[in-house]
Parts: structure tokens; C-alpha cells; sequence
């Protein structure tokens, strides 16, 4: 289950521990989960060892080289959005997909930090990689969601405004925007609400650890009562089909705006040949310079998006309409997806980095 067998970005260290012949996705706080057990089963593509590698380096190099990154350019990024004015609604979308990007990779990172507790203590880690999942998986993945779906909400503006110059004014107003954003944040964050309810940690047992005991996630008696709606919720819903909807509107929102982007400029080169010396006439021009500059560095931020996202849409792809790799499998290869899941995902996490486009335009070409 991408909600917990995934983790942030498809990796974790517990609930690794439950048997491949069980699912992942089924056990439930009233099973005999009392003793530690990495899946074994031969039919898994990976073997838990290797599990354990991906995660260890993911956590420690991967997403602490992203965080460094993108912490730093998100919060530049919201600071120049701020000083410009957040009454003109690019600069308040970008301010709130900066602020959301930078909640995220904090919060990615206070989860990835379990493997650096392990190092040190390796009681300790299970335990903190146990809670940081339950309680600050659902968290993260709703920035996630709502730093897509602000995406998606930038590449659709855009688009307006090249289609529809004349009536982008008029159809899209800072106040509407602004809700469009509230709405985007809150039903994000408050659709994640149930993933700390569907699921209790419980002590296990390991004789190979160093004070015995193991801590391992349960799916909770809710869950076993409302197993499909979770599901749907946590595993298909919000996992699978939000980013595949938000994928494709920005696919073809950047489509649309780059051909009528470029035959605007064509045209504009053969048939405008006024002459500009009058001061509303440069003012005019600039403003227009300024436009163009913005909408090439946002459909560039589009771009780069797409093709980050790319893996990972094409993972959520194969878990629908693959029975084997299906998020609610219960089959013996069920261990193995969430592994190909977070690798996938960590491509698209660097997207959360990529205001380091936005502050190298961020006068739009003044």
C-alpha cells in the first residue's frame, strides 16, 4: 500500500518486516504479528536485502542532497514572490507551490532521517521510522498531491492566458485563485486525515536486534471495517489517479500553450511594424517582453515536471492495470511494487527542488 508499504517516496524500513505471503496491505492488529519477518519469498523480484540497500541510500543520500537543494531555492523563491506582491496571481500561485514544495522536503526529510537514527540506534530507528510513517506519511504525500495539483493549476493559467489573452482577466481573478489554492491545500492535507486512524504500531519481537523487539504498523480496527473505502482512498484515489489526472491536464495544458505561444510570436514578428518611441508604446512593449519571458520560464517549469514525472506515471500505470503489481495485491510479488514505487517517485521529488528555474527568472526578463 502506497499510504504505508511505500513511505515517503516509496521506502520503508517497517513495514518491510511483514511476510510477502500476508500482504502488505491486509494484516490487521487482531493477526499474531509477534515475531519480526522480512519477506522471503522466492517469487519477489527483489530481495529484502536489497530492499534494505535502496532504502538506506535513498534516505541518506538521495533525499538529503534534494532537501539542501530545494529548502533553501523554495524559501528564496517564496521571499521574491512576496516582495513583488502576492495581489497578482502568478506571484501567489509560485509563492504557494514555494511554501508547499518547502513543507514537503522538510517533512520528507524528518521521515528519511529513520535511517540515520538506525545508524546510531538500531531500536530506536524502528521505532522512530514506525511513527514518522503513521503520523507524517499522510502529511507528506498531501504537499505532494497539492504541489501537483498547484502545478497543474499554473499550467492551466498559463494556458488561459496565451488561448485567451483578452478574457484571462476576466475568467481568472486573484480572489478566485486564491480559493482555488485554499481548496487545493486543505482537501489535500484533510483527505490524508485517515492514515494515522487506519493504521497502530505494535512491538514485535527480533531476536537479531539489540533489545529484542522490533516495532511493525497494523492496519487498525477501522480500517478492517471500512478496508474498501481506505483503500480506495489511500491506495487508488489519491496515489493513482490524482497524479495521473494532474499529469495529463499539465501534458496538455503545456502542449496548448507552447503552439499558441509560438504562432502569437510569428505572428507578431510579420504584421507588428508600429513603431514604439512614445513612452506608453515602450511601456507597452516591455510589458508584453515581460509576459512572453514569464510564460517561457513557466512552461519550462511545466516541462520539466512532465519529464521528472514520467517514472513515476508510468509505475502508477502498471499497479492499475497489472494484477501482480496492483497497490491492493495480495499475491507473492505483492512485496516487491512498492519497492519500484519509491524509486519512481524519487525522480519526481526533485521536482520540489526546481525553483532554482524560478529564481533564475524571477524578473521575467526585467
Amino acid at each position: 500500500m502506497p499510504g504505508v508499504a511505500s513511505g515517503e517516496g516509496g521506502q520503508s524500513l517497517t513495514t518491510a518486516y511483514f511476510d510477502a505471503d500476508d500482504g502488505l496491505s491486509t494484516t490487521s492488529a487482531a493477526d499474531d504479528v509477534d515475531a519480526f519477518q522480512p519477506w522471503n519469498d522466492p517469487h519477489n523480484v527483489i530481495s529484502f536485502q536489497t530492499y534494505l540497500l535502496i532504502v538506506t541510500v535513498t534516505n541518506t543520500v538521495v533525499y538529503p542532497s534534494l532537501f539542501l537543494v530545494g529548502f533553501p531555492t523554495n524559501v528564496v523563491s517564496g521571499v521574491v514572490f512576496w516582495k513583488q506582491g502576492l495581489k497578482d496571481r502568478m506571484n501567489l500561485c509560485l509563492f504557494v507551490l514555494a511554501v508547499v514544495d518547502t513543507a514537503y522536503l522538510t517533512v520528507l526529510m524528518a521521515q528519511a532521517a529513520s535511517s540515520f537514527v538506525t545508524f546510531v540506534n538500531d531500536a530506536i530507528g524502528s521505532e522512530y521510522d514506525a511513527y514518522s510513517l503513521v503520523f507524517c506519511l499522510g502529511v507528506g504525500w498531501g504537499l505532494k498531491t497539492a504541489s501537483g495539483c498547484i502545478s497543474m493549476v499554473v499550467a492551466g493559467e498559463r494556458c488561459v492566458c496565451v488561448a485567451l489573452p483578452l478574457r484571462a482577466d476576466s475568467l481568472m481573478k486573484t480572489r478566485t485563485m486564491a480559493a482555488i489554492l485554499v481548496v487545493i491545500v486543505v482537501v489535500t492535507q484533510v483527505a490524508y486525515v485517515i492514515q494515522p486512524l487506519a493504521y497502530i504500531i505494535v512491538r514485535v519481537t527480533d531476536e537479531s536486534a539489540g533489545d529484542g523487539v522490533r516495532w511493525n504498523i497494523v492496519t487498525s480496527d477501522l480500517f478492517s471495517r471500512h478496508q474498501v473505502l481506505v483503500n480506495f482512498l489511500l491506495v487508488i484515489l489519491l496515489p493513482c489517479i490524482v497524479p495521473l489526472i494532474t499529469f495529463v491536464v499539465m501534458v496538455i495544458s503545456t502542449a496548448i500553450t507552447v503552439d499558441k505561444l509560438r504562432t502569437a510570436m510569428e505572428w507578431r514578428e510579420q504584421n507588428c511594424q508600429v513603431s514604439h518611441e512614445s513612452s506608453a508604446g515602450k511601456a507597452t512593449d516591455r510589458r508584453k517582453v515581460q509576459q512572453v519571458a514569464l510564460t517561457k520560464m513557466l512552461v519550462l517549469l511545466s516541462c520539466v515536471h512532465i519529464v521528472f514525472t514520467v517514472p513515476l506515471m508510468a509505475v502508477t500505470f502498471t499497479r492499475l492495470v497489472v494484477p501482480d503489481f496492483s497497490p491492493t495485491a495480495a499475491t507473492p510479488t505483492s512485496a516487491s511494487p512498492p519497492t519500484f514505487w519509491g524509486l519512481s517517485s524519487a525522480p519526481s521529488t526533485a521536482v520540489s527542488t526546481s525553483s532554482f528555474i524560478i529564481n533564475g527568472h524571477r524578473n521575467f526578463g526585467r
